[in-house]
């Protein structure tokens, strides 16, 4: 594969991976309560899914969902560490790449023409 197309194995994440980040106790970014909260959010939304249970297979919906509360999170944690800089805190190593995204809301790529995905 060409290097320029081939994604670091450390920007990959699963559901695991974020709750590692935030449910271990070693981890810097610990979150309290964090795997019951979203646990509740999923079976609240979902009452037939698996929830946080790794016993049952979690849908791509659900996935998506805890993937959308870490970016969540992690923003929270970046905007906090740019304004006291100094102060102690751990910047989010998403930080960097958080601060490139479009601050408005963008059309889903299925909806963009062959002219737009060129000019992407």
């Amino acid at each position: 594969l060409d290097p320029l197309f081939t994604i670091p194995t450390s920007m990959i994440l699963s559901v695991q991976s974020v709750l590692d980040t935030y449910v271990d106790s070693t981890s810097p970014f610990r979150v309290p309560n964090f795997e019951i909260r979203v646990h509740r959010i999923l079976t609240n939304s979902f009452p037939s899914g698996p929830g946080l249970d790794p016993r049952r297979i979690m849908g791509l919906v659900e996935q998506d969902i805890v993937l959308g509360m870490y970016l969540m999170v992690e923003e929270c944690q970046h905007h906090l560490y740019e304004k006291h800089v100094g102060s102690g805190g751990k910047d989010s190593y998403w930080g960097p790449y958080l601060d490139v995204l479009p601050q408005y809301l963008i059309p889903r790529l299925d909806t963009f023409s062959d002219e737009e995905y060129a000019v992407l």
